[in-house]
């Protein structure tokens, strides 16, 4: 797996470190490819980011089913434009921690104007992403069965 700092060496330090090009991210690399500064980049953009409806606000803030709420008005876009990725990446950005926004997500991805290929690698790649949450959380939580009760 390469993270996605990996994937942007030699692109130059201020492709690197530009910001908007974080809002991107939702719609170039699987999950599996965000390590903890790809998250914190995914933050800090979702900071700059300023709104006076309430439903925007909530979002930002990290509210994830403001945020699902958001994407999932957006329907089926005809071609990506600021708003999409601004809203998917807000989305993004609460979709690393809870796993309703990270299936609104999957779901979304499946609906956009993406290369049919890519956008199943992408989708896939966050319903990986619930499993393996899910599988890391039901390993230390596991319910003892018939066989351990003696």
């Amino acid at each position: 797996m390469r993270t996605i700092d990996a994937k942007l060496r030699g692109k130059g330090p201020s492709q690197a470190k530009d910001w908007t090009r974080t809002l991107s991210y939702w719609r170039t690399f699987a999950a599996d490819s965000f390590d903890e500064r790809a998250r914190l980049d995914v933050a800090a953009c979702v900071r700059r980011i300023s709104s006076t409806i309430p439903a925007w606000r909530e979002a930002i803030c990290g509210d994830a089913a403001a945020a699902s709420g958001l994407v999932l008005r957006l329907g089926a876009p005809p071609r990506i434009c600021a708003r999409v990725d601004t809203a998917m990446t807000v989305l993004l950005n609460t979709a690393f921690e809870n796993a309703g926004a990270a299936l609104v997500l999957s779901y979304a991805l499946r609906r956009m104007p993406l290369d049919p290929h890519e956008r199943a690698r992408l989708a896939i790649s966050w319903l990986a992403h619930n499993r393996r949450r899910h599988a890391g959380r039901s390993m230390t939580a596991r319910k003892p069965n018939r066989e351990d009760r003696g």
